[in-house]
């Protein structure tokens, strides 16, 4: 019998995590998740306690999400600069049918400063840090197959391109031309490919 609630709770999961990922957590009411999901407040309360609980719960599967697209990219047996282009082709990806930029709910949640939970904020780190550590493999890799030159420090090129990263992530919350975008993935690669030997 365990197995029907446990799918349910997985779709409510996805639908809220739906509802924050365009709305915001303030924006985003219980009410508007019981609506959308289809689940009793009673059942709501027994599964995720409150708003917060359930946002963290979103969090935490979209981690497990994300975090393994993104390793799965950097483990990939080819040169760095092409993983990168990958990543952030991934990165500005349109929602099918639509012409909006799907964009990322742990950086959403980076920038929500309506989220005062402490849970939240220190899962929200956790994946922040567990983001640098796999660029940083994968540019210590890179570096050591010779193909950034030797002098570049793995720890300065990540923060590098991750800065560059949340860049472009918050100039596609304004929606921008297809064009701009383009022309600032090319730059991008560009100017990492300036370490290389």
């Amino acid at each position: 019998m365990g197995r029907p609630l446990q799918i349910k709770e997985e779709q409510v999961v996805d639908t809220a995590m739906n509802l924050f990922w365009e709305k915001g957590f303030s924006q985003t009411s219980t009410r508007d998740i019981i609506k959308n999901t289809g689940i009793s407040n009673g059942s709501f309360f027994n599964s995720f306690e409150d708003k917060s609980n359930l946002y963290l719960t979103c969090l935490v599967r979209y981690r497990e999400i994300y975090m393994s697209k993104l390793e799965d990219m950097l483990i990939e047996e080819e040169p760095f600069i092409d993983k990168l282009r990958k990543i952030l082709l991934y990165v500005v990806r349109k929602e099918k049918g639509k012409n909006s930029y799907i964009g990322c709910f742990h950086f959403n949640t980076v920038l929500d400063e309506t989220i005062q939970d402490r849970e939240i904020q220190l899962l929200s780190d956790e994946i922040s840090r567990s983001i640098g550590t796999m660029f940083k493999k994968a540019i210590q890799k890179a570096i050591k197959n010779k193909e950034f030159k030797k002098t570049i420090h793995a720890e300065n090129l990540t923060q590098y391109i991750l800065t560059l990263i949340s860049g472009l992530r918050v100039l596609l919350r304004t929606e921008p031309d297809k064009q701009i975008v383009s022309n600032i993935i090319e730059t991008t690669i560009q100017s990492v490919s300036t370490f290389q030997k």
